[in-house]
This record gives C-alpha cells, structure tokens and sequence, in this order.
C-alpha cells in the first residue's frame, strides 16, 4: 500500500505539523492591534462608502483599488476584529490553495486523488509561502500590510481552480461566454491589490495563452484559450487601471525620479540575489522548500499517463526565476530602490508554487521514463524524506514564532493600556492627551507632538480627542 494513501499517514505528517503552526501564527494574530495607516483607514471606511472611498483614494494616493474595498470591512470588525483577521485569511488561504490542488491533480495525476492528499499538499504550501517569506508578521499583523499582499493569493487560487473546473464544464457558446466573463471579473479583482502581484498575474496568464496558442497538444483543448485570455486581458486592465491613477502620480511626487531600464535591472538584480541569499541560507527556509518539492514528487509518482516531460520542468524553472523576478520591477520603478521587506512576499509565493510544481512535474516524468521508482523501498524512502524536512522546518518555525511570543503579547497589552487612557480622557472631557512611548514590533510612524503629523492626526480623528506623542526616532 502506498503509504501517502494512507489518510492516517498524510494528517499526521503533511497536515497536522504545517498545520499547528498556521494555528501558532493565527494565535499570535490575536495580538493585532491597529497601527499607523490603519487608523486613517477605518476613519475613511466610516467616512465614505465603499464607491466613493474607493474614488476618493484613486484621485488621492493610489489605484489599488481593490485593497481600498477590502477597507470597507474594517467598518464592521472595527479594533476588536483584527484580531481574528490572520486566521481568517490563513483560512481561505488554506481552503483556496487545498482547492487548486485537487482541481490540478484531477487534470494532471489521476481523478482519485484522495482528499487527505490534496489537503496536505495545500496546507503545505501556504505554510512554506509564510515560513519562507521574509517580514510576513508584517504582512499577517498589520491590517494595511495584509490587504494589500494576502486576499490576491486565495483569489487566484480560487481563479486557478475554476479554470481546471470549466475545462470540463464549459462546452456550449453561451457557457464559454459566461465563464470568459468569470474569469474576466476574478482577474480583475484579483489584480486590483497591488502592482507587485498583478504583474505576475499578468505575465502569468499571457505566458499560458502564447503557450495554447504556438503549441499544438495544448492548442487541441479550445475551451481553455478563451478563458485564459479573459483572464490576461483582466490583469491588463487592472494593471493600466493602477498606473493610470492619478493619486499614483501624486504619490510619486514624494519619491525619487523613476531610474532608467538599466539602472531599475541593476537594483532589482542586487536586491532579488540578496532576497535568494537569504532563503538558501537559512535551513529551516530550505527545507520547507524541499519538503514541499519532494512532497509534490511523491503524488506526481502516482500518475500513468506520460504528460511531463523534461520540456516542462525546464520551463517550469524559467517561468519562476522569471516571474518572481519581474515581480520586483514595479517596485523597483516606483521607489528607486528595493521596496519593504514585506512585498517579497510576492516572489516567494511563486517560488513555493513553482517548487511544488517542478516537484510533481518531476514525479510525473520519472514515473514513466526511469525505473528508479521500481527499486525496493525508493518511493517510502522520498516519502520519508518529505516527511522529515516539513517535520522539522515547521518545528524549527513553532520554535521561534513560541519564544517570540512575547514581543506581540507587551505589545498589545501596551496599546490595551494606551487605547483605555485615550478614552478615559476623553470621557473626562479633556481636549488633547499626550500618550506614553509605544513601543511595538514594527517599524511603523506613530503620534507625535505635531497635530499635523498624519499619524497624528489620524489617531486623534479616530479617538475624537487631540492625541498627541513624544518625539521619536
């Protein structure tokens, strides 16, 4: 019996320790408390409905407007809601990747794929994406970090799942118009979050329209094309619907002038080789990479039908160097130099992905072109290793996230105690307080002595009393 059939096997060793610490990360997310740019947006959640807020922002400061609606929740859960928002969206995460994968393997391994297998594969992934990615408390912690970098992810996994879907669903006219619309309105949703991420979209979705439409094999299955090009034309839109914003121009203002061609690939090459550095250095990033890949290999293993050949895993590495790389340039463009930490998120979650599938891609060949796989005991011996590599990476990454508790637990209990002075002041009715040093873990602007500071003033319109700080560095 193959053991990764095995449902017991699967929970215990793919589901269950990946599995612990996402529950670990959404423990600490119940420490989250508004920060910086979080306050100016509930006070223009409250202010605006969602159309106008979003038309307010896209003439103010950016086209993202997609992550502006997101904002609109923030009308809802309010202070006390944020707190759940980490695994909310590790949730979905999880839910939409788990989905990709079983609409994916059905198409490329075998339509019997148990659900334990899938669901090990996607738990797995979205852990590698946050245990590889650098900075990502600052993307699951901070509410304008998270909408901006996250919902994308569960959106395209969703997308891509439907795709696989209606490859097999979609056969009359009308039904290929229909899912063309689908998949027209869930790239451009999808896209509206961030340039950083739709330009991987993008380049994504052209990359497999050109593939269909210059290669026969694929080129046979009509019914995909139109609604790959639906989605291609959906991220371009929403990519020019970005740059034509006129509050991007007006943000611009406050950076250095855009660099030329050369000079954007010279910093961007600097910054994404330290980025690539930094994962191959690190053990406990590594094997996460790995246990996924040759997780991923174990399933590809399973399949009989000679789909995958050494074309497609070359092109399946091109696509990540490339992809996670261009992923970089708007960036790069806009700021002049290499953005925050936490847009690498971006690259690292096509490089997971890509590991993943050069991982079965790989299974897939060696399952019908070697007879290394007929070797006694050489499928449970990569199994196994599979098994010791997420086994260990996500008890070295429960190890840290557990003794560094503490940073995000005297930061919450310090704003509890800041939030209770601020309104006990203003109960008072007292006109303006000046609050104590905040610390915190991130690096974010906090309020100052100047009532025009914006973090200060955004503060205090959220408070509806003056608040006002002490200078900090």
């Amino acid at each position: 019996m193959n053991m990764l059939n095995h449902k017991y096997f699967s929970a215990l060793f793919f589901i269950v320790p990946p599995g612990l610490v996402l529950l670990l990360f959404s423990y600490i997310g119940t420490f989250s408390r508004f920060m910086a740019d979080d306050f100016c947006s509930i006070n223009d959640a409250r202010r605006f409905k969602m159309l106008r807020y979003i038309w307010h922002w896209y003439n103010n400061w950016g086209g993202r407007y997609s992550a502006i609606a997101t904002d609109d929740l923030l009308s809802y859960i309010g202070a006390m809601g944020v707190r759940f928002v980490p695994f909310v969206v590790l949730l979905l995460c999880v839910i939409g990747t788990s989905l990709m994968c079983h609409k994916f393997l059905q198409k490329t391994v075998s339509r019997d794929v148990p659900i334990w297998i899938y669901f090990s594969l996607g738990i797995s992934l979205v852990y590698a994406i946050v245990a590889v990615s650098p900075d990502v408390q600052t993307v699951l912690y901070w509410w304008n970090g998270m909408r901006t970098y996250v919902p994308p992810f569960a959106s395209i996994a969703f997308h891509l799942a439907y795709l696989c879907w209606a490859m097999d669903k979609v056969s009359t006219r009308r039904k290929i118009l229909l899912g063309c619309l689908f998949s027209f309105l869930l790239a451009l949703f999808s896209g509206g979050y961030n340039e950083t991420f739709t330009t991987v979209q993008f380049l994504f979705f052209a990359g497999l329209t050109g593939l269909y439409l210059f290669d026969r094999r694929l080129r046979s299955d009509n019914k995909l094309l139109p609604l790959l090009s639906a989605a291609m034309v959906g991220s371009a839109l929403s990519l020019s619907i970005m740059a034509l914003s006129p509050g991007a121009a007006r943000r611009m203002t406050f950076f250095p002038p855009h660099p030329d061609f050369f000079r954007m690939i010279e910093i961007t090459t600097v910054g994404y080789s330290a980025y690539l550095s930094e994962i191959f250095n690190s053990f406990e990033k590594v094997t996460a990479l790995l246990g996924v890949a040759l997780l991923a290999l174990c399933i590809g293993t399973q399949s009989k039908e000679n789909t995958s050949t050494g074309r497609w895993i070359i092109l399946g590495i091109m696509a990540v160097i490339f992809l996670s790389f261009a992923s970089l340039l708007p960036s790069v463009y806009g700021l002049s130099t290499m953005p925050a930490p936490r847009t690498f998120i971006v690259p690292t979650y096509v490089i997971v992905l890509g590991f993943g599938f050069m991982g079965l891609m790989i299974g897939k060949w060696m399952s019908t072109t070697t007879n290394f796989l007929a070797l006694p005991y050489t499928k449970v011996g990569l199994l196994l290793c599979a098994v010791v590599l997420i086994s260990f990476s996500s008890w070295a990454n429960a190890k840290t996230l557990y003794e560094n508790r503490g940073i995000y637990s005297n930061f919450a209990e310090q704003w509890d105690q800041v939030d209770a002075m601020i309104k006990q002041a203003k109960l008072n009715g007292e006109e303006s307080i000046t609050i104590p040093p905040m610390g915190g873990w991130a690096n974010l602007d906090r309020p100052n002595g100047n009532p025009k500071f914006w973090a200060t003033a955004c503060y205090s319109e959220y408070y509806e009393i003056q608040v006002l700080g002490p200078p900090y560095g």
